[in-house]
């Protein structure tokens, strides 16, 4: 359906912006899932649209947490694997710990991103952001 419903010049390319939020709203799964598990009912409250600046540490929190865990694991690791760990354990489990880090490691570039996303908000102009969108002109082939 996206093939009929987009506008073709102005939707095209790769939306990185849009991947960026769907990863960065991992929390708020999380909490919905944690939440359905318990049968907890949560009333439906509609959001304003509208965009709000200074809210950085309230939107970055999670990913912010999340990074101090992973810097923390990674020094912790490579302090034990290099200094403490005997040869012996370190043949044995090698490819398994890098493996781990690897995987750790796109997780927290991703959420690098989402941290980015959040400080570029504070530059964000205030108001409604459709409002500087010629809705009566993208019918005729404008912009």
């Amino acid at each position: 359906v996206q093939r009929w419903l987009c506008h073709p010049e102005m939707e095209k390319g790769f939306h990185l912006r849009g991947l960026v939020l769907k990863i960065a709203c991992w929390p708020v799964y999380l909490l919905g899932t944690v939440l359905a598990v318990l049968a907890k009912e949560i009333p439906y409250i509609p959001t304003a649209k509208e965009a709000h600046r200074g809210q950085f540490l309230r939107q970055a929190s999670v990913h912010l947490f999340y990074l101090t865990v992973y810097l923390v694991t990674l020094v912790y690791t490579l302090y034990h694997r290099l200094i403490q760990l005997p040869e012996g354990g370190l043949v044995l489990s090698s490819e398994a710990v890098w493996a781990m880090i690897g995987f750790a490691t796109l997780s927290a570039l991703m959420m690098c991103g989402a941290v980015f996303a959040a400080w570029d908000s504070l530059t964000l102009p205030a108001g409604k952001p459709w409002e500087t969108i010629p809705v009566s002109e993208l019918g005729r082939g404008g912009p």
